[in-house]
């Protein structure tokens, strides 16, 4: 709820720790990736790191994501490497 706020400050937070906890990523995969088109520039940061933490959970947690999870995981993180609108730069 806190990451589709009014609030840029609010939503950045939550987005960080949305990704900080692998359970649960399928339910919350979507608010991240929808977050990822956001208007404000601080919003799409953190969703990109919230993206790019839970891809390092699925890395090191070993079936603990389903397929469809891992490919939207992947295709979000190849978004965040290849779209300068994030500010990461690989």
């Amino acid at each position: 709820e806190a990451a589709a706020g009014p609030d840029v400050e609010l939503r950045s937070r939550a987005l960080f720790a949305l990704g900080r906890y692998a359970e649960d990523t399928k339910l919350k995969l979507p608010t991240i990736l929808s977050a990822m088109d956001d208007g404000e520039s601080d919003v799409r940061k953190a969703a990109a790191c919230a993206v790019c933490s839970l891809a390092q959970l699925a890395i090191s947690a070993s079936g603990r994501f389903d397929d469809s999870t891992l490919k939207e995981l992947t295709k979000a993180v190849n978004r965040t490497t290849t779209d300068s609108s994030f500010g990461i730069y690989v």
